[in-house]
């Protein structure tokens, strides 16, 4: 039974695969890069097919963190080399390119030199190149002849594989859908590295789905309303009451944003102070742990006043941290030098700080923090006030990003080679009129 449901996913896939296709005809063969690049940095589709020995102690978690995966790796190379190849061929204006998204290439420049001072310079290197190669993916989908097209139809690919896979997986092949944590808890996974992940990608398709249907002249609708009830049933089962929240949350704004297309000044405002007003409180409440209202509103969420422990772990990390803070430790190299004795400190044993802006700050400092913030509100800015808000295509990629933004509160995926830091990637590389006539051209 388990190998006939295999195949029904496969023969499903492959005629939703050639549903898109007649939808988008135009999706070219370079479009597959970003696809594959996304599936390999997302989920677990090659470990599950090329299983490795995985980390049992924080020592052996070291080791791990420090040899990484050589298939992995040379994957990835591959890709990489592609896809400077297929950039190159569509003969974009790199000037215009750096000068429209100076700051997204300052972050980059700025974690690539912060492997200077690493004392894991290896590792730095490696895990640089991997985010370095989401950036090159991103951009092939932004320099393409139809853009908005290009982005809608391989996120659409990818949902589908994703949410088809991990339903099969976890009902039919539980030893790869399911997760075993440090303390012996199994969750849901799915295709997904852990439960959080599987719950954010069944967010991100469910918004993307219903957004599917709300727009005009979408195609057929009847795979859409498949993702949608497949992402609902994963995202329940999931658990995770951070997605949970961030789907109402981006629910709210799309039909906000739908239904109210000469008032969008208004949800945008009001889209942003709620973000950064939960981010602010956050913030307070690291320094106030006892704050009454911070409390009620994580217990409104869902979760204890310590937002499941994340609190104690963040204050640990910043003493860990408070001698580099300005310059950072070095891109990625933090959690190699201090993860033993993180999980000597706690049961939960993490291998991030659960906050996005947390890690940025430990690992590039007070600099690369500041260059990622400039980032994000010159994002903001230019996402709200572009002329495209009024479209469908500006409606999603404006709800993914705050959704992207509030993750980071509690979840970690800045600067970090995963579906949110791919979709942030999408959502923040401006397309300016000299990037878009040197790619025309």
């Amino acid at each position: 039974m388990a190998f006939i449901s295999l195949i029904l996913a496969f023969s499903f896939l492959a005629i939703f695969i050639r549903n898109d296709h007649k939808e988008y005809p135009a999706f070219s063969a370079r479009l597959w890069l970003p696809l594959i690049w996304l599936l390999l940095t997302s989920t677990r589709l090659l470990e599950i097919a090329f299983p490795v020995q995985g980390a049992v102690g924080a020592s052996d978690a070291v080791e791990a963190y420090v040899r990484g995966n050589a298939m992995d790796r040379g994957v990835s190379a591959v890709l990489i080399c592609l896809g400077l190849w297929a950039l190159g061929k569509s003969k974009f204006n790199i000037a215009a390119l750096i000068k429209d998204n100076a700051w997204l290439f300052l972050l980059h420049f700025y974690a690539f030199i912060s492997i200077g001072w690493s004392d894991f310079p290896g590792i730095s290197l490696k895990r640089w190149v991997r985010v370095f190669g989401s950036l090159i993916m991103a951009l092939l989908v932004m320099v393409d002849d139809d853009y908005r097209e290009a982005f809608e139809h391989i996120f659409r690919r990818y949902a589908a594989i994703c949410l088809t896979l991990s339903v099969v997986l976890i009902r039919f092949y539980p030893r790869f859908g399911f997760v075993t944590g440090v303390m012996g808890t199994r969750s849901w996974a799915g295709v997904a590295t852990h439960k959080n992940e599987l719950a954010i990608l069944c967010a991100f398709s469910l918004l993307f789905f219903i957004w599917r249907i709300l727009k005009p002249k979408s195609g057929s609708r009847v795979y859409d309303i498949i993702g949608i009830f497949l992402a609902i049933y994963l995202l329940i089962r999931a658990g995770s009451a951070t997605a949970g929240v961030a789907s109402l949350i981006g629910l709210f704004m799309l039909f906000s944003m739908t239904l109210m297309k000469y008032n969008l000044k208004k949800v945008i405002i009001f889209t942003v102070i709620l973000s950064f007003t939960i981010f602010f409180i956050s913030t307070i409440f690291l320094k106030q742990s006892d704050a009454d209202l911070a409390g009620n509103l994580y217990r409104a969420a869902g979760r204890d006043p310590t937002l499941t422990g994340r609190v104690p772990i963040w204050q640990f990390l910043l003493k860990l941290g408070s001698k580099k803070l300005v310059t950072g430790s070095g891109y990625e190299s933090f959690w190699p030098a201090n993860l033993a004795k993180v999980w000597a400190r706690f049961a939960a044993s993490p291998n991030n700080a659960h906050n996005g802006y947390l890690d940025v700050l430990l690992n590039l400092g007070i600099i690369g923090l500041i260059v990622l913030l400039i980032l994000i509100v010159k994002s903001l800015i230019r996402l709200g006030g572009m002329g495209q808000m009024s479209s469908a295509h500006g409606r999603i990629v404006f709800v993914f990003f705050i959704i992207i933004l509030l993750r980071n509160i509690s979840e970690s995926s800045m600067l970090n080679p995963s579906l949110s830091w791919f979709l942030f990637l999408l959502c923040s590389i401006r397309v300016g009129g000299s990037l878009r006539e040197a790619s025309a051209s």
